[in-house]
């Protein structure tokens, strides 16, 4: 009895095994994949493309591949990349593509559907948009140099980048309007703030419309923390709530623990985006403390106080 209840919770073992390992990652060697657009075989004056597909039930992310001309006679690769959503924006060139795809997970992958593309020259730009890569959007940053980047267009002569502040919404904002021959552009700031930068591809005939996007430019430290609790040399149960607050700006602080008062080396270094610590010690111990924030764009306040407490 006892030999055939072993093996039957052998086989209920297994079986559980197996049904948890299908439930928490699917195979998909017997899966297909699905392709949305661009179309295949689709000709377009378009430079820019968003590729689109239907989403793999039990995929973790997606293998994108773009070479010229076609697969069986690699002339360029263009992409190859891993997307976790189901679409991907880049600009190609005029010329002949195909793309392929495949959904994947840790243990599995679908075979790639592949579909044709065509990128038909023109000089209009009227239909064609920029597209912006570095920085992003809403970027915040400490640091007055900044290089913009965007994407080339093939029948682009030039490129027109502006600057504004705190927006476009305003002729009298741009303070800054050069024209390029190249896809990128270093500008050094002398000033902090709000900012709202814009490129549009040029030739003689024809020019894209703008795209947009916004930068601030942050280079004040915020405030020191201030510890709340324990008070300054007051004694304390093991283990121990350290608590402070910060400045509204800050995003990331770094807590310092010493078990002296010359605060070199710290015994304990603890980043948190949390305003308290629990804290454990020895009886009698002796620990000294303090606080310094970090900002959105990286700016580092002054420590706060060093404070000293006793585990009692």
């Amino acid at each position: 009895m006892n030999h055939y209840k072993l093996i039957l919770t052998f086989v209920l073992f297994a079986t559980s095994f197996t049904s948890c390992q299908e439930i928490f990652e699917r195979d998909l060697q017997k899966e297909s994949i699905t392709l949305l657009a661009p179309p295949n075989n689709n000709i377009t004056t378009s430079f820019k493309q968003t590729f689109w597909w239907e989403e793999v039930s039990g995929a973790s992310h997606y293998n994108l591949q773009i070479v010229s001309p076609t697969f069986n006679n690699i002339q360029n690769l263009i992409v190859d990349t891993i997307v976790n959503s189901n679409k991907y924006t880049t600009t190609l060139q005029p010329g002949s593509y195909q793309w392929r795809l495949r959904a994947e997970n840790a243990s599995s992958f679908t075979e790639y559907s592949t579909w044709t593309l065509t990128i038909d020259s023109t000089t209009d730009l009227t239909q064609h948009i920029i597209v912006l890569s570095a920085p992003d959007d809403n970027h915040v940053t400490n640091n007055m140099t900044v290089t913009f980047k965007w994407d080339s267009i093939y029948s682009a002569e030039d490129y027109r980048l502006q600057i504004a502040t705190p927006n476009f919404n305003s002729a009298g904002n741009i303070f800054y309007d050069v024209t390029i021959n190249n896809a990128s552009l270093t500008y050094t700031f002398i000033t902090a703030g709000d900012f709202e930068w814009q490129v549009r591809a040029q030739n003689a005939t024809s020019n894209s419309g703008y795209t947009k996007r916004s930068l601030t430019i942050d280079i004040s430290s915020p405030n020191a923390p201030t510890q709340l609790a324990p008070a300054n040399n007051s004694t304390v149960s093991s283990p121990g709530t350290l608590a402070w607050t910060v400045d509204p700006t800050s995003v990331m602080d770094t807590l310092y623990i010493y078990d002296d008062s010359l605060i070199t080396p710290p015994i304990n270094i603890v980043s948190t985006t949390d305003t308290f610590y629990i804290y454990s010690g020895s009886s009698g111990e002796d620990h000294f403390w303090r606080v310094r924030s970090v900002d959105a764009a990286g700016n580092i306040s002054a420590y706060s106080t060093l404070f000293k407490f006793t585990f009692q």
